[in-house]
């Protein structure tokens, strides 16, 4: 192991002391848990509007084959409706769905 290597792994243990000791003695406990919430709430609906946005696209383009003047709008029109629609069917799953996900991956390593 390079010394740059042993060097990042002394500060990610002294890291992980440091948020020990803070949550050993009680301190900040609370808080801790609801930044985490916070965190996976905002992660799971910026995933969820990345991904629906994307495939919501990509498959609208590919349904509207027929090239006119108005091809751009009637995309733009049809990719919204479906991302809002695919958005509002994802994010319960991804909420729902997710963390048990999480448990499963957790118990498995």
């Amino acid at each position: 192991m390079s010394s740059r290597g042993k060097l990042q792994g002394c500060l990610a243990q002294s890291h992980k002391e440091t948020s020990f000791r803070k949550l050993k003695k009680g301190k900040g406990m609370f808080k801790h848990k609801i930044e985490n919430s916070i965190f996976t709430l905002c992660r799971s609906v910026l995933m969820v509007l990345v991904m629906s946005g994307t495939l919501s696209f990509y498959w609208t383009g590919i349904n509207i084959d027929t090239p006119s003047p108005n091809t751009l709008v009637e995309l733009t029109l049809s990719w919204l409706q479906a991302w809002g629609e695919s958005f509002l069917i994802a994010l319960p799953i991804s909420l729902i769905v997710g963390p048990w996900i999480n448990r499963y991956v957790k118990r498995e390593s």
